[in-house]
């Protein structure tokens, strides 16, 4: 999920259609169906494939609130067949900590060097992601403070660099939470994290008409994707979750590595 960090993510004032010829809208439309199939299966990922994607063929700070308003728009139509696996007193605290991270991240990358930083972050979740497999005892307790503690990471990592989705994952597969219960929770943490970076955004200025037309363009595959990945997870993610789920996150820490070094 990317939130409200990144150096450029909110200072683009460009029009933002201007930016999308038809073939890039096509483009766009194919990433966002992909990134729905994921998004729907395991709950999260969305936005860190959109960028990372799409950002070979527009600058990412036209393309992230758009990500943004998607990302509400998954949360919803996915909240329905969610909500009641969800787990309120995890989010809670977590919710809690995001607060209180999110703008320390946001001020530590006004002198920290961008492209380092989220090189550190991605070869640690490409760490944590490893170190995963084959681990089936809770190594972090879902007690409050450890939750809390995590959910203040999760807004460092957001405002660093927009992993704070991966960070969360990260906890609660090793939380030892059931794949149901990770997805779910994870659907109800992105609608309120990015609720709340659509807020401040919009309360800056920094939403555009033009975003919502794009918006439009990419509801559609959006719906489609995260339906089929729904579909999916229901067929195949209770036994196969937490595999899949540490395999999304490892190719996503390598593509973010190589992403940066190039």
């Amino acid at each position: 999920m990317t939130f409200l960090g990144a150096e450029a993510t909110w200072r683009s004032k460009n029009k933002v259609i201007e930016a999308f010829d038809n073939s890039v809208v096509f483009i766009g439309m194919g990433v966002v169906l992909l990134a729905g199939l994921v998004r729907g299966f395991t709950g999260f990922g969305f936005s860190a494939i959109c960028v990372a994607l799409l950002s070979f063929f527009v600058d990412p700070a036209l393309i992230v609130p758009v990500i943004l308003m998607m990302e509400v728009a998954a949360s919803v139509w996915m909240m329905p067949s969610v909500w009641r696996d969800a787990d309120f007193k995890w989010l809670l605290w977590m919710m809690a900590g995001l607060l209180i991270g999110t703008p320390i991240g946001v001020w530590m990358l006004s002198f920290l060097p961008a492209e380092t930083t989220k090189l550190v972050l991605y070869a640690l979740l490409l760490v944590l992601a490893l170190a995963g497999y084959g681990q089936e005892r809770e190594i972090i307790p879902k007690f409050a403070a450890p939750v809390f503690v995590v959910g203040i990471l999760f807004g460092i990592g957001n405002g660093l660099a927009g992993i704070a989705g991966l960070i969360a994952a990260i906890f609660m597969i090793s939380a030892d939470m059931e794949g149901a219960r990770v997805r779910a929770s994870m659907v109800v943490l992105f609608f309120f994290a990015d609720l709340y970076a659509l807020l401040v955004g919009s309360s800056f200025g920094l939403i555009q008409q033009d975003q919502f037309l794009l918006l439009g363009a990419f509801l559609i595959p959006l719906f489609i994707g995260v339906s089929i990945g729904g579909w999916g997870f229901r067929k195949w993610g209770a036994d196969n979750y937490k595999t899949i789920a540490l395999g999304l996150i490892l190719v996503i820490a390598l593509f973010g590595i190589v992403q940066v070094m190039i």
